[in-house]
């Protein structure tokens, strides 16, 4: 089964209604600009502390409030001048929701979340401080049915959460205050969780690494069972907000400091090529690699730094493109300085090659038909963000005629994975995966394709990963907008073909707990078979899990299985989970299931005797 992607960073709605909405005639930023300056914010009252938020703020003084929403992953309050009974409100929202990764998409999703349209009239965008760290502010005005009434918007995150939004609108005379009253709003914020560090400190020993934090960032513990990262975020006296991560992970062989460095890069793009292949140096005396890419304005780093017995650093550092000398630097001087500590999470590199070896010359030798059987299945798995039901997945196999070992006819299996995505700001994402395999899982093919868009823009990607075998290459074609690019991708006994890697988890799974494997998979970048660290442990009801790891990413997967070895549950960490269901709750669970453009590319009154 092919794994679900998270939205590909080319295609976040970070620009588009950014640059039309921003562009609008200077008389009415000019207004603003002087009603800024003629007028002083309101006085703020004491602090305010609610239970199980992540922050602390102020309000003007005098002012009441209402909690308007609260869960697990979000909180949000009205607030209003206790004597007016005007239009004049304010809201503070924390949310871990937003598939955001910029103060810009924070501001876009929420938009789009509460207004519908975000094609909103902002003519003002500048920095704004929330609390410690570096935010955006943009105001401008809200077309109602009634009126024209002035809003002003502040929003930042932290890596991994949570995202913050600060919004105040009235009637248009108080648009002065308002913008000010705002930011002093912005500047009481105080963050409760996670909390803030002007280093590694203790989180060095979590991390399995230390390194110098450069001026100008907060660190971030974003470490967990999702995540061996560690955040990094620019601090309230940036021009700009940007962030960055830096995480320990491994080296093995054939791979490469540039291999690691390029597929970190890659990963999550829907253009399969960027500028150059990475460049390799020395630094502090050790072997490194590093690739920068900028493209619509948005600036990437990315450095890795080997520290010994297979240990290596990576950093990534993301921003606007303005900041790219800065953000490059702070990459690289993380790197620089990055020394190995001694953690919990260690493992054997060398045990587990050998163990994951065995895993997957295990499903070979076993055959998928003594697993599969001889007849057709159907699976569907619901896909949640947070706790909302946002998709499904649809998983068809059955028994077939393959002809990829010798050219002529033998047994195998063919298969299609049918994904179907609706984010909360009605960002979709379509994924449609082709598959056939030999029996003896060596030899497959598999066509995919990747449709992402808002409304009637979308882009799609399609790639082939054919002919492959233990001991052989794999061809790989990617086609995006009319453009192609052919490799030839070597593995080794390994090599997991993307359709039987659940079935090579679950065979990792049924060793003891403790025990690491490393298989090689393709990646999120599609010209890369990473190596991937398969971790068996304990899950929370004392249930036998496999964690996953790739070797250039910091984020992590929890899967589980059922008694009849099919994948259970996945947990990808940001509150995604793909988690095994019923057709009819699938259907129910999801208002666009069933319609003109959510109906799933299998009928599944076609596969009725195996559907679950």
């Amino acid at each position: 089964m092919s794994d679900p992607v998270r939205t590909p960073v080319e295609v976040h709605p970070r620009r588009a209604w950014a640059i039309t909405s921003f562009a609008l005639g200077a008389s009415l930023g000019l207004a603003w600009a002087l009603a800024d300056t003629r007028t002083a914010p309101l006085p703020l009252g004491k602090k305010i502390v609610l239970k199980g938020w992540p922050i602390t703020f102020r309000l003007p003084n005098g002012w009441k409030y209402e909690l308007q929403d609260a869960d697990t992953w979000s909180g949000e309050i009205e607030a209003r001048p206790a004597t007016e009974s005007g239009m004049l409100r304010m809201i503070i929202r924390h949310d871990r929701r937003y598939q955001a990764s910029s103060a810009e998409d924070i501001i876009a999703a929420y938009v789009g979340q509460r207004y519908g349209d975000v094609a909103q009239t902002f003519v003002s965008h500048e920095s704004v401080s929330l609390g410690p760290v570096a935010g955006v502010n943009v105001s401008g005005d809200r077309l109602t049915a009634h009126m024209v009434m002035p809003v002003s918007i502040a929003a930042a995150g932290l890596p991994g959460g949570p995202a913050l939004v600060v919004e105040i609108f009235g009637q248009s005379s108080s648009a002065g205050p308002m913008r000010r009253t705002l930011r002093s709003v912005c500047e009481s914020v105080e963050f409760v969780r996670p909390r803030l560090s002007r280093s590694l400190g203790e989180l060095s020993g979590k991390a399995g690494f230390e390194c110098a934090v450069p001026t100008g960032l907060w660190c971030v513990d974003e470490s967990s069972e999702y995540s061996a990262g560690i955040g990094l975020v620019a601090d309230s006296g940036n021009i700009a907000p940007w962030s960055a991560r830096a995480w320990r992970t491994f080296l093995a062989s054939p791979r490469t400091l540039a291999d690691l460095v390029y597929d970190q890069a890659a990963a999550g793009r829907v253009v399969f090529d960027l500028p150059q292949r990475p460049s390799e140096t020395s630094i502090a005396g050790r072997p490194a690699a590093s690739l920068t890419s900028a493209k619509s304005g948005y600036f990437t780093a990315v450095w890795a730094v080997e520290l010994g017995n297979g240990a290596v650093v990576m950093v990534r550092g993301d921003g606007p493109e303005s900041l790219s000398d800065e953000i490059d630097g702070a990459c690289r001087k993380m790197a620089e300085s990055a020394q190995r500590r001694t953690s919990a999470d260690e493992f054997d590199l060398a045990a587990a090659r050998k163990a994951g070896d065995e895993a997957v010359a295990a499903v070979r030798r076993r055959g998928l038909g003594r697993v599969w059987g001889a007849g057709s299945k159907s699976i569907w798995y619901l896909y949640e963000r947070c706790g909302n039901p946002l998709g499904y997945l649809h998983v068809h196999r059955e028994r077939a005629t393959t002809t990829h070992s010798t050219g002529k006819p033998s047994y195998g299996y063919s298969g299609t994975d049918d994904l179907q995505i609706r984010f909360l700001d009605q960002h979709r994402q379509a994924q449609r995966t082709v598959w056939t395999i030999d029996d003896d899982a060596v030899a497959y093919t598999l066509d995919q394709t990747l449709t992402v868009g808002r409304g009637d823009a979308s882009l799609s990607i399609a790639s082939r990963f054919g002919r492959g075998s233990s001991d052989a290459e794999l061809d790989v074609s990617t086609t995006f907008e009319k453009r192609k690019r052919s490799a030839k991708l070597k593995v080794g006994e390994d090599f997991a073909a993307d359709p039987i890697e659940d079935m090579v988890l679950r065979e990792v799974g049924e060793r003891g707990v403790g025990q690491d494997a490393l298989i090689r998979m393709i990646g999120s970048a599609p010209f890369a078979a990473a190596y991937v660290r398969c971790s068996v442990e304990r899950g929370p009801g004392g249930e036998r899990r496999v964690r996953t790891q790739s070797d250039c990413d910091p984020d992590r997967s929890l899967f589980n299985f059922d008694d009849d070895g099919e994948l259970a549950r996945q947990a990808l960490g940001e509150g995604i989970v793909l988690r095994r269901a019923k057709h009819a709750e699938v259907a129910r669970s999801l208002d666009w299931f069933g319609k003109p453009d959510g109906q799933p590319e299998v009928d599944p009154t076609s596969v009725m005797e195996n559907d679950e």
